[in-house]
């Protein structure tokens, strides 16, 4: 008998050159001034449209078949501004830069 996985997963989109180079500033000027944060690599960079936790691996293939019916609204054009903490700024846990889509295109991805 196989034992089930559970994996942590995220639906996210991949930015693109221009937009990881500009994140990579922003984080490149605010990582003098904080200590012991742990930074997501350039490469990894992404919007996090959707955290689902802990999840049955069962459900990947579904997630994935989703997701094939949703890329016909990409890509997107986002503006990009602003630094925010989770769950605070005074004790945050993740540090992320804020967007807009003027189309809406991401909050028809995420519903």
């Amino acid at each position: 008998m196989t034992k089930e996985k559970n994996l942590r997963l995220f639906i996210g989109i991949p930015l693109t050159g221009g937009l990881k180079t500009l994140v990579s500033q922003i984080v490149d000027a605010i990582d003098k001034d904080l200590s012991g944060v742990r930074w997501v690599p350039k490469d990894n960079l992404h919007v996090t449209v959707k955290f689902l936790g802990r999840c049955s691996e069962m459900i990947v293939p579904g997630l994935l078949d989703t997701m094939g019916k949703i890329k016909e609204l990409l890509p997107l054009s986002l503006i990009v501004g602003g630094i925010r903490g989770f769950p605070s700024s005074s004790s945050a846990k993740v540090i992320w830069v804020g967007t807009e889509d003027s189309k809406e295109k991401l909050r028809k991805i995420y519903k």
